[in-house]
């Protein structure tokens, strides 16, 4: 079985008489059948502080009871997209595969392939606490009020089954100085 999970992004706490969208994190794996299965999701209304935390805690429990476990973080468009996910990828999970996921097409085009998995009887649930929050807004899509958690399994089902490119370190964009094949004095 492979694994990833898929993280939509948000970064406000809850408060009285406001409802402001949901950091979620989906956490899918693919048996060698292509068999799709939902095993976690992870929604959570936090301070920017307290979401890096989550992920941070989530991608070590992972780790621990699947093993490789690769993460994507959504990439939103224009330069903030970016600088959050290279921070998250340099601080938050370092040591972990992580790579920032450009949004592409509206949320109905990003989640038409998982349904078409759901379609076919492809997707298999892990009965757990939170299948009712997570089936309501799937039944509710795209009308609902929030669609993260879609977001986020759509997410993670695009990365676990795109082809995944070599690893090429292009040494082009590591920085070097004159001094940097002297180790430091420990």
């Amino acid at each position: 079985v492979r694994y990833h999970r898929h993280w939509d992004l948000a970064a406000t706490a809850e408060s009285i008489g406001k409802d402001p969208d949901y950091t979620a994190g989906c956490l899918v794996g693919i048996d060698r059948l292509n068999k799709l299965y939902i095993i976690d999701i992870i929604r959570v209304r936090k301070s920017p502080g307290d979401v890096e935390k989550v992920i941070s805690d989530a991608a070590h429990s992972d780790r621990d009871k699947y093993g490789t476990v690769s993460i994507s973080l959504e990439e939103e468009k224009a330069s903030a997209g970016k600088h959050v996910a290279s921070y998250y990828i340099r601080h938050v999970l370092l040591g972990f595969i992580v790579k920032g996921q450009p949004l592409w097409g509206d949320k109905v085009a990003r989640a038409r392939p998982v349904a078409s998995q759901s379609e076919a009887n492809n997707i298999v649930v892990v009965e757990a606490h939170w299948n009712f929050i997570f089936f309501d807004e799937l039944g509710s899509f795209p009308n609902g009020a929030h669609k993260d958690q879609v977001d986020a399994l759509s997410g993670a089902f695009h990365d676990l089954v795109s082809p995944s490119p070599s690893l090429n370190i292009d040494i082009s964009k590591i920085e070097t100085t004159e001094n940097d094949y002297i180790l430091p004095e420990w």
